[in-house]
């Protein structure tokens, strides 16, 4: 795999990981087809010395294509919910703003990469950031964070009984240095 050179507005991943500033983004579908299905909603924590800042973005979005069931299974969002949300346009605005000087952080980041990419390019953008890929990480690292706290290696501290289904292994949680799978994924690649 070739490397793309880095851009001066990009940064740079070979500093410590709290010496970047991220935008961690969560994208709710219509569905998983990349050609059919558009944005529903979009979520932005944004973190900048290792902290979470405590101005988080979220955003619903008037899809262009129809909600499929397994859809709204999975996020529970209804058709009613997003009629009267503002266009896809508004949500790109929003996330390329979060983005500036930032990586995205998301796990599965492939279908945030896809879905954000056709959206930005539909407003005559383009997507223009490094990406860091959770689920990536856990399958360097071998885990098995899909089938929850049994399939997962020895962690040095217990798996908290109260804490939601969507949280990751603890071992990620204090984690020194960089990440080990800093993927650069940009548009132009």
């Amino acid at each position: 795999m070739k490397w793309p050179r880095r851009r001066r507005d990009e940064p740079d991943l070979t500093r410590a990981w709290r010496d970047i500033d991220y935008a961690v983004v969560d994208l709710e579908t219509t569905g998983l087809d990349l050609h059919r299905d558009s944005i529903a909603s979009y979520g932005v924590v944004l973190v900048e010395g290792g902290r979470i800042l405590p101005r988080d973005t979220y955003g619903l979005v008037r899809p262009s294509s129809p909600m499929t069931p397994e859809a709204i299974t999975v996020h529970a969002l209804l058709p009613a919910d997003v009629a009267d949300a503002p266009p896809v346009s508004h949500a790109v605005q929003v996330i390329e703003s979060a983005l500036a000087d930032r990586v995205l952080v998301a796990h599965a980041a492939w279908v945030e990469r896809s879905f954000l990419t056709r959206a930005f390019a539909a407003t005559g953008r383009r997507l223009r950031c490094r990406i860091i890929d959770t689920a990536a990480m856990a399958r360097a690292a071998h885990m098995r964070c899909a089938r929850g706290p049994s399939a997962w290696p020895r962690c040095d501290r217990p798996w908290p009984r109260t804490a939601p289904r969507s949280t990751s292994c603890p071992r990620w949680t204090t984690w020194p240095g960089s990440p080990p799978c800093a993927v650069p994924m940009s548009a132009q690649d």
